[in-house]
């Protein structure tokens, strides 16, 4: 018993966490991948623009790759960058650098020269794979730069499998996410969690050799990490998206349709998109081989997710997850089957925990708290990362010792929060969205659900004007029917909110801006907001 808590609420939050599965760690990801390559070596493994790469050749290419690594010094928990673009190099680029041991951390191309200097430099890489194109501005002293026009020098060395040079505690990958002191963190993760996430996600989803993955997240967002290694554990094909097509709905589709795509991943706002452009005189049977759509990085509205079964399945079985995890937590730490969505639900559920995970939700003095009442999510298990790289500072303030188990360590997401009655968790937005005006606290997320609730709003994000310290104001943006009544929105959201969380203003835009992973750009709106509509 935890004091705070029934004897029934304890029993239900024990059984909630309750999952433990063994998982073994016989093997690191890439050795699945070679297992599979001397399964089926002529099976072709990756497609990308009308080109297509069998097993045998990736492998063979990628372990050349790696003795050339290993050579040149790389060892265990070293971290090696890539600098590419989407693409066949890019995919061998990752495996080559897990085969010599080491942990791949990916620099996206297309960021701002001071940030990929920033992630050079803080991560102290001293070996960076990529292309003449991406560094005629961005070569920085003492890296070594490894290019792909010049793999002449490593195609002579031998094309057999490496001996296994690291273990389970061993990093996996380094990731660099904003951070709310405005310099990006590199979050550590470990072989172990990895291990764990993708061998869950294989399970659940009964992922096998027939499947087709589509490969269109950045590599820089840890979403792509399941695209990008998943196809190879189970002996499936990987088909890599053209850059800069992520978002195009038209490309999507033709992707679905060459490549008979069976599984593929949506931030919920370009799966509206997505929705939008098959809903009206589209033939359905062009996505027909489309077994799983995995959602994750946003909120998933009811009003999506609704819209999504109605719309595909009755005409053929897609499945849709909602998954939540934050980078911090190797990937995703939550999934809901939305097949279970029925009237009873008023939100779609993050969902329960994956393997080996516990989900705890604290109030401001780390008190547990039961079922039915918010606070804030902290995450424990295999999956929880080792920490941010080159900060440890950062690093106590965010992981802890669990009050409940010193012996643990938990992450602090920051996430508010609350168990459900079915032993899923509902997710209620950004704890530091919860701005205070006139001395009273506020959750935009909860103003954004009740105006999605009213008809003709298909999505809402709400902002601060806060010009004026004293005086701070609301302002609703949303998009759907060009214009909504006013008068009947604020009579609608009178009988659901409180006074104080009432928008002053309410502007109706085409769609909403996103940044380079798909998530909602809200610093865009207010920008929109200051230089259009502030007189």
């Amino acid at each position: 018993m935890i004091q705070g808590l029934s004897n029934d609420d304890y029993e239900l939050i024990r059984t909630f966490n309750s999952t433990e599965v063994p998982v073994t760690n016989e093997r690191l990801v890439y050795e699945y991948f070679e297992e599979n390559a001397n399964k089926y070596p002529d099976k072709i493994a990756l497609f990308f623009m009308g080109k297509s790469l069998s097993y045998k050749k990736v492998n063979e290419t990628a372990n050349q790759l790696a003795y050339k690594l290993v050579a040149d010094g790389v060892k265990p928990d070293d971290i090696v960058g890539i600098m590419l673009e989407r693409s066949f190099e890019m995919i061998i680029s990752i495996l080559a650098i897990l085969k010599a041991g080491a942990a791949y951390l990916p620099i996206d191309p297309r960021h701002p020269k001071d940030r990929i200097e920033y992630y050079i430099q803080n991560s102290r890489v001293q070996i960076v794979l990529t292309s003449e194109q991406y560094i005629q501005d961005e070569k920085t002293q003492e890296v070594n730069y490894i290019l792909w026009e010049k793999a002449d020098e490593w195609e002579g060395n031998s094309k057999t499998n490496l001996v296994r040079r690291a273990q389970t505690n061993n990093l996996a990958y380094i990731i660099y996410t904003s951070g709310s002191t405005g310099m990006p963190k590199g979050v550590m993760i470990e072989h172990g969690g990895l291990i764990n996430r993708l061998s869950w996600m294989i399970n659940n989803f009964v992922f096998n050799e027939e499947d087709v993955f589509l490969q269109k997240t950045t590599f820089s967002f840890d979403v792509s990490v399941w695209e990008l290694l998943c196809w190879g554990m189970v002996g499936a094909k990987l088909a890599i998206m053209e850059p800069n097509k992520e978002k195009n709905p038209r490309s999507i589709v033709k992707m679905i349709e060459q490549y008979k795509v069976t599984v593929l991943h949506f931030v919920p706002s370009v799966l509206e998109l997505f929705i939008s452009y098959t809903e009206y005189k589209f033939d359905l049977d062009r996505i027909k081989t489309l077994k799983y759509v995995v959602v994750s990085g946003e909120e998933l509205t009811l009003i999506t997710a609704k819209k999504f079964n109605e719309l595909y399945k009755p005409h053929h079985e897609i499945a849709l997850w909602n998954l939540y995890g934050p980078t911090e937590a190797t990937i995703d730490v939550t999934s809901f089957n939305c097949d279970e969505l029925d009237d009873s639900f008023e939100r779609v559920p993050i969902g329960g925990p994956v393997w080996n995970t516990k989900l705890y939700v604290f109030d401001e003095n780390m008190r547990i708290l039961p079922v039915g009442e918010k606070g804030e999510l902290f995450i424990g298990g295999i999956q929880v990362a080792r920490g941010y790289y080159n900060n440890e500072k950062l690093t106590a303030e965010r992981f802890m010792p669990n009050p409940l188990n010193p012996d643990e360590m938990i992450y602090k997401t920051g996430d508010l929060v609350m168990w459900n009655e079915h032993g899923l968790i509902d997710y209620y937005g950004r704890i530091d969205s919860q701005i205070k005006i006139r001395g009273l606290r506020i959750e935009l997320g909860e103003i954004e659900f009740h105006l999605m609730q009213y008809q003709g709003i298909t999505k809402s994000i709400v902002i601060v004007d806060a010009r004026n310290l004293v005086n701070k104001y609301l302002v609703a943006f949303y998009t759907g029917e060009p214009e909504v009544n006013e008068g009947e929105l604020s009579e609608f959201l009178a009988k659901r909110i409180p006074e104080y969380m009432m928008p002053t203003k309410f502007i109706h835009i085409k769609q909403f801006d996103t940044v380079l992973n798909g998530k909602l750009d809200r610093k865009a709106l207010v920008n929109l907001y200051e230089t259009k509509y502030v007189v």
